[in-house]
Parts: C-alpha cells; structure tokens; sequence
C-alpha cells in the first residue's frame, strides 16, 4: 500500500513539473513576442520619421536624456523604489527586494534624438525598466531609474508627430539599441530552458511512477 502510494506521489509531482513546464514555455513565447515586435520597429532618427510612422506606431528612439531634466531624488529625473524586506517562514530566514509601486517617480521627460538633438516628450507613466542606474538610499531601500544625460533606449509608441513631439513609452533600457535587444532576448530564453528542463523531470518521474504502479505488488 504504502509503495502504491509513493507511485502515485511520483505521478502527481511529475504532473506538477509538466504544469510548470507549460507555464515557462508560455512566457517564453510572450517574450519571444515581444522581442519581435521591438526588434521590427522603425529606428527614430528625425521628427520626419514620426510622421512616416504614424500616431500609435511602435517606435525606438535612443538618445541622452536633456541635461536639464527636472531630477527628483537622488539626482534621478525617474525612478522606481525598492525595498529589501526579510520574512520569516518554518524557522528559515528568506530576504528579497520587493518592488514598492506606491513611491514611483515616473513623470514625463524630454530626450534628445538625432544628430541635431531634436527634443521628444516621453510619457514613462507605467513604463518597464532595463539595466537602470542603482542607488542605495538607505541600508534597506534603493531607486532604480535613470538621470540627466544618461544614454537610454525608448521602446513606444507615437503620440504626436508634430511639435511637441510626443512618444509613450512602455520599456526605457539603458544604453544603445543593440544592447537593450539583447537584454529583451534574455526573457524569452531563460523561459524556454526551464520549460525543456521541467518537462524532461515531469515526463521522466510520471513515466517511472506508472510504472511501478503497473508492477506486480510483492508478496
């Protein structure tokens, strides 16, 4: 009975893992998605190509932030705040970073593009961050975000091709394009290997639980 009973387990767990398994592989094609359509859209060079874009096209600007962007905290023109909090679960002491949405500071913000600096508006309202700036505030509390004249990658949309030229953003990434799309590949691999991972371990331990559960029980 009790041997029956750790087949089963081992059904059950690998049943979990193929679950798990299709949960990664979801989210890999959700990044995969997403890459694709960043990596497809127009490069931003003049305020002509706005208007070949269209209002509400997928755009990619890179540029420097303007040196007199109004900061906020910690030099930061917009940022978002982090807090490391320890929890205590069964005796065992577990610390992480939690993300405190309620003390963002994400205004809108001018960047220079092209060769002339033109000016661009960016709503960064509920914009993703890549590879931004750190800095530790308190012991137990750090700002992620950017500061005047850091170079960044804008990934949005045109909300004005005429002046003020206007994008919303969705993802600002530090540094070049090149770059930023390499930091976007990452989220649809890193899934993809966990999915190959846990459907390997699912299959294997739900083929070896019904196995022994269709071998004869010993006397």
């Amino acid at each position: 009975m009790q041997r029956r009973s750790r087949d089963i387990g081992l059904v059950f767990v690998g049943a979990i893992f193929l679950v798990a398994s299709v949960i990664c592989l979801s989210t890999s094609l959700v990044g995969k998605s997403e890459f694709l359509r960043w990596q497809g859209a127009a490069s931003i060079k003049e305020p002509g190509d706005l208007q070949t874009v269209g209002e509400e096209g997928d755009v990619v600007v890179v540029g420097p932030i303007a040196q007199d962007a109004p900061v906020a905290e910690e030099g930061l023109v917009l940022y978002e705040r982090w807090e490391h909090e320890v929890e205590y679960e069964d005796g065992e002491r577990e610390s992480h970073w939690r993300h405190n949405y309620d003390y963002d500071h994400k205004p809108t913000f001018e960047l220079l593009f092209g060769e002339r600096e033109q000016r661009m508006r960016v709503h960064s309202g509920f914009v993703i961050f890549y590879n931004p700036r750190e800095v530790m505030v308190k012991e137990h509390v750090k700002l992620k975000g950017f500061a005047p004249d850091d170079v960044v990658t804008v990934m949005g949309n045109v909300q004005s091709s005429a002046d003020p030229l206007t994008v919303q953003a969705e993802i600002i990434c530090g540094g070049e394009r090149e770059r930023c799309m390499k930091r976007l590949s990452r989220s649809s691999v890193g899934p993809a290997i966990g999915a190959a991972l846990m459907l390997l371990v699912g299959g294997g331990l739900m083929w070896l639980g019904l196995k022994k559960h269709k071998m004869p029980a010993e006397s």
